[in-house]
């Protein structure tokens, strides 16, 4: 059990209610409570794709009472997107606790789209005869970077059509204004469910649990591919090392003992707890990766 000083007694998710991070961020909350035997709120604090809650976090006393769930979209897209007006330095003013999942995006059509994988997808808009337009996130994000990597494995090209909801996004796929789309699990499930949409590839080297019917980049010969989202906990700079440790160690116990980890594989990601040490050092590469995606994709 944490130590008084030191007890997380909230979790700030920079994202809406309901949806996946959302989701998470409360299931990792109840089990941080049930652990401290302290209650924990879960604060919901969007916009400016996640600076107003990363500052939220720095304005707070930097005692470990306040964790933020960060993503790769925040930490490593945002304060070079819109930078100068960020407010915060994600390798200053952030401290990882530890990753908690790894979120692959999905590769999908419609129902009725000509393609069924990635290699009837290629032999149909090779040579750039016919148009293809894929959907994302916004500029930037973590979906639209892996979408703009796999069709240039793929040696395709492809005009990027942003979305700042999700849903609308994949209901233009469906109803044809739009013609692939590259999003998480969550984001798709219901579509799935009814029919509506079908996946061409998982945008990972790993199976997602929900659909094991579908072959990743590698299974179908086109190689390793790891451009993918994640999660993870973070404190503010300045926290007392031992209170990180303490909870570095909590956050351990948690995925060594309860269902958090098939929780993370229904919701289509990963786990994947990383240590302090080992997720300060993923989290600084994917931040230098990001960076050179950005550039190489002409973003900033």
């Amino acid at each position: 059990m944490i130590d008084s000083v030191g007890i997380p007694r909230t979790v700030i998710v920079p994202f809406t209610a309901g949806g996946a991070g959302d989701l998470l961020g409360r299931k990792l909350a109840q089990l941080l409570s049930k652990t401290s035997n302290a209650p924990l709120i879960v604060e919901n604090i969007s916009g400016a794709s996640g600076a107003i809650a990363a500052n939220e976090l720095l304005k707070r006393p930097h005692d470990g009472a306040t964790l933020l769930l960060g993503n790769s979209g925040l930490i490593c897209s945002t304060p070079l997107l819109i930078k100068g007006q960020v407010g915060f330095d994600p390798q200053v003013d952030l401290v990882p606790i530890c990753t908690v999942a790894d979120a692959p995006f999905l590769l999908f059509a419609r129902k009725d789209f000509f393609a069924n994988n990635l290699g009837e997808l290629q032999r149909l808009y090779m040579g750039g005869n016919q148009h293809l337009t894929f959907a994302t996130s916004e500029v930037g994000s973590g979906n639209h970077l892996a979408g703009e990597a796999i069709l240039q494995r793929l040696g395709l090209q492809g005009t990027h059509v942003p979305y700042r909801v999700g849903s609308q996004a994949i209901i233009d796929i469906v109803e044809g204004r739009v013609q692939l789309g590259i999003f998480g699990f969550a984001n798709i499930s219901a579509f799935l469910e009814s029919n509506k949409v079908k996946v061409l590839c998982v945008l990972s080297d790993t199976p997602l649990e929900p659909l094991p019917q579908i072959r990743t980049v590698m299974a179908q010969g086109f190689g390793k591919f790891d451009i993918q989202g994640w999660y993870a906990l973070f404190v503010a700079s300045g926290t007392s090392q031992s209170i990180i440790k303490e909870q570095e160690r909590v956050m351990k116990s948690i995925f060594d003992n309860s269902d958090i980890n098939a929780f993370i594989k229904k919701m289509g990601y990963l786990p994947a707890f990383r240590d302090r040490h080992h997720s300060e050092a993923y989290v600084n590469d994917e931040i230098r990766r990001y960076k050179e995606l950005l550039q190489q994709y002409k973003v900033i």
